[in-house]
């Protein structure tokens, strides 16, 4: 059930949507694994054997983090994600999902919050790809945070925000996708408190999910 010999029905694909949350059976709804699942003839189950576990992750987390409106914009990546189980791409994907948070995402919130010195560190830092990189944007991220938690009650979100960042740099290989996934959360509450639009989030976040699915080796996707 691991490689891409599945063939998906384009208009069972077409005809779906994507619910929140995870559900008894396909009648009672899909989410975006379960639909993976289903649409690749594997038992019911929100972690289809046929997909990465970190793709896995972000794809559970995103399904349920995206308004309803949003979240069928994830169906195009449902074919893609067939076939990456075991694919040797996962640390290179766990290194991304740090780097996502770290350098797109806790920015977009430390900007919201007005605190764009930090921001513009946490950019400027070099891509995340191995231990040392991470371990270097801990750092950075940790201080941002703690400058977010020190600031006003507006900060809140972006605190958050950097906190996920300096997990996700922490330990990218357990923490990668569930940690960006959750500093997108936060960005996405900043960005709304501060202009009463979350879009530039999910779009930050639709246009990485490919890259995170393709795990180019050689640029990491390239997602700054």
């Amino acid at each position: 059930m691991n490689t891409k010999t599945q063939t998906i029905d384009q208009s069972k694909l077409d005809a779906l949507q994507l619910t929140r949350g995870t559900h008894g059976d396909p009648e009672g709804g899909l989410c975006l694994m379960e639909a993976v699942a289903y649409l690749t003839g594997e038992p019911h189950s929100d972690r289809p054997e046929c997909v990465s576990p970190v793709l896995g992750s972000w794809g559970r987390a995103i399904n349920d983090a995206m308004p309803d409106a949003r979240r069928q914009e994830l169906k195009v990546f449902i074919p893609d994600m067939v076939g990456t189980a075991d694919d040797g791409k996962d640390e290179a994907r766990s290194f991304m999902c740090a780097d996502f948070a770290v350098g797109v995402i806790a920015p977009m919130a430390l900007d919201a919050a007005g605190l764009s010195g930090h921001a513009t560190k946490l950019r400027e830092l070099p891509e995340i790809v191995d231990k040392k990189t991470a371990t270097a944007a801990a750092a950075l991220a940790y201080r941002a945070a703690d400058a977010a938690d020190a600031a006003t009650a507006d900060a809140d979100d972006a605190y958050g925000a950097a906190d996920n960042a300096y997990g996700a740099a922490s330990a990218p290989a357990y923490r990668g996708a569930d940690a960006a996934y959750a500093a997108a959360c936060r960005a996405a509450d900043a960005a709304y408190r501060a202009a009463s639009a979350a879009s530039p989030v999910w779009d930050a976040v639709i246009a990485f999910t490919p890259k995170l699915i393709a795990a180019r080796a050689d640029d990491h996707g390239g997602q700054r």
